[in-house]
């Protein structure tokens, strides 16, 4: 599947396995890219503890243009603060459900 294929690929063209860029990667690998990076981030791992999601944000927003999408990674963090309020909780970025 092109999502699994392609969700290392970076939007400058770094990335793996094929050296893709912008919009030769499918939309849907791009917006993988994005949330899977999220989910990693945010999850405990052995090594290391989860970061918080305003971190995990920082670093996802420092990486657009480079790794991420401009457009994907704006309606991801979109998303995030409409899940959030739609809650009645304090906006605080949580796991999205993300639906490819």
């Amino acid at each position: 599947m092109p999502i699994v294929l392609q969700h290392h690929e970076w939007v400058d063209g770094s990335g793996y396995p094929e050296g893709l860029k912008g919009n030769e990667i499918t939309l849907h690998a791009r917006i993988f890219a994005v949330a899977d990076c999220y989910d990693a981030l945010i999850s405990d791992r052995p090594y290391r503890p989860g970061m918080a999601p305003e971190r995990v944000m920082e670093i996802i927003t420092s990486g657009t243009g480079k790794q991420f999408d401009a457009s994907v990674v704006e309606q991801f963090s979109k998303l995030l603060k409409t899940e959030n309020k739609k809650d009645g909780a304090e906006p605080v970025l949580a796991s999205p459900v993300v639906v490819i």
